[in-house]
């Protein structure tokens, strides 16, 4: 049988993440999860395929000898390495994110969708098959009220400096339409105390922030009418991040954005009452399409 943990110590030697294991397997992310919980079985030849993947051999990951990283030289021979590292985690902390998550009364699924996460990341995030990047980290901080070096073990002390305890005012403009493009983003009136959010400073050093209040329903149920989107000022982002786009200079979405091998951009609605909209690289060029930011933040209607 094999021993998924010491895929992990066999992956972790190589640098590799247990997602790419699970795509050379041509399974779902949360394939090895399920073998290591009985749920499904991995059989010799797939065993052999992850073995000879990370360097080392079938029988280390089915517990038949302790040396893990088998070195092959030009003339053929080789040579094992006995594993220096054992039950290999991230250096992001889960059990502190549970602790700090749990104190302040928030779901799973919740952090989730204000982060714009897939389903079931943070269960990912505890078998060790993703790592939160610092980016992530940093805004996952701002949410738990706590600092990135507390998430990442580098102190004991949650709490957050008093140098940092006083947020960072940025322009709240509405509405955007999450369902047609409207005129908008130009009503923005700086004597009305509504008119201002507020983030943390560490997340303002990091760019230029505004905010942008949702009008419609197409983006539900992650961000629902009336919610307010907390964008970083930026002129491109990846494929699958949401976004607010420009369209034909004058009018602005906030939606999902597809990039095709084309150059190609499909705008996304999270409801599927809602039909994607696709531009081509010409479109995009001679309309305009523009990127104003990408969406970091959702924050529910107060």
């Amino acid at each position: 049988m094999v021993n998924i943990n010491r895929i992990r110590n066999a992956a972790a030697l190589k640098g590799v993440k247990l997602g790419k294991i699970c795509e050379l397997l041509g399974e779902k992310s949360n394939y090895l999860g399920k073998v290591e919980r009985g749920l499904r079985k991995m059989d010799d030849n797939q065993i052999r395929a992850v073995a000879d993947f990370l360097d080392t051999s079938y029988e280390y990951l089915t517990n038949q000898t302790d040396y893990v990283y088998r070195k092959t030289f030009q003339n053929g021979g080789t040579i094992s390495i006995k594993a220096t590292v054992n039950n290999a985690k991230p250096n992001f902390d889960y059990d502190r994110f549970n602790e700090r998550r749990i104190a302040r009364h928030l779901t799973p699924d919740y952090v989730e969708a204000q982060l714009n996460l897939p389903e079931d990341y943070w269960e990912d995030v505890r078998d060790g098959y993703e790592n939160p990047d610092t980016q992530l980290i940093n805004k996952l901080a701002v949410l738990l009220e706590t600092t990135y070096d507390y998430l990442m073990g580098l102190t004991d002390n949650p709490e957050i400096p008093l140098d940092d305890r006083t947020g960072v005012k940025i322009k709240l403009f509405g509405e955007v339409a999450a369902g047609i493009p409207i005129k908008q983003i130009d009503n923005f009136d700086p004597d009305d105390e509504s008119s201002w959010e507020e983030i943390n400073r560490s997340t303002a050093k990091n760019g230029t922030y505004f905010a942008l209040r949702i009008k419609g329903d197409s983006m539900a149920t992650r961000i629902q009418n009336g919610d307010r989107v907390i964008v970083r000022y930026q002129e491109t982002v990846e494929s699958g991040q949401t976004a607010v786009v420009a369209i034909n200079g004058d009018t602005a979405t906030c939606k999902k954005v597809i990039w095709d091998e084309q150059g190609g951009m499909i705008l996304m609605s999270n409801n599927p009452a809602y039909p994607p909209r696709y531009f081509t690289a010409e479109q995009i060029q001679k309309l305009p399409v523009r990127i104003l930011g990408r969406v970091v933040e959702i924050r529910g209607e107060p």
